[in-house]
């Protein structure tokens, strides 16, 4: 959920308490600090939330942190920003409201004699890549008519991609692979 300014600025005080907290005593520091965001919603002009697809979540996320890294595995979607000694903000959706399957091949699953469990006779199975989009392209313009559309306050207004990064992204990621944005 994306809060209300008056909430936004509780939490960046709540955790400029716990950094003050960290630097300032003998508590043991942890190895590492990870924040998760989940879902996502952007605010109207009268601070309203409403709730965005996560293919606009996710792209919202990549133009605002700038350099990240791209994380698919067999269930979600991340997009990682990395601050340096352990401490990241990870952006997080299911895999498949942003991804797209796609049938590539075949593949033979032998028949499996019974043992614990009843005999399976020998099945072809779908071999499926996920098709991950390009967030700065298409992305953005999803972003942009979600803003558009709320009437979002300025902050969140966004100005169209230039053409010339979006060849620079080429972030077609299958399985666990990453990447890192060069910009």
């Amino acid at each position: 959920m994306n809060p209300t300014p008056e909430r936004r600025a509780a939490i960046c005080a709540k955790l400029h308490q716990l950094a003050d907290v960290m630097a300032t005593t003998d508590l043991p520091m942890p190895d590492a600090i990870s924040i998760s965001v989940y879902g996502g919603s952007l605010p109207d002009q009268s601070g309203v939330n409403h709730s965005i697809d996560s293919l606009a979540f996710m792209a919202l996320a990549r133009l605002r942190l700038g350099a990240c890294e791209k994380q698919v595995d067999e269930s979600y979607f991340r997009l990682v920003k990395d601050f340096g000694d352990g401490v990241e903000l990870k952006f997080v959706a299911i895999r498949a409201t942003v991804c797209m399957p796609k049938v590539v091949g075949k593949r033979v699953i032998p028949a499996q004699p019974a043992k614990f469990v009843e005999a399976q006779p020998e099945r072809e199975e779908d071999v499926i890549e996920w098709d991950c989009p390009s967030l700065l392209g298409a992305g953005a313009s999803i972003v942009m008519d979600a803003t558009n559309e709320l009437g979002a306050p300025a902050s969140l207004q966004l100005e169209p991609p230039d053409p010339s990064t979006e060849q620079a992204e080429h972030d077609q990621e299958i399985g666990g692979e990453t990447t890192d944005y060069p910009f």
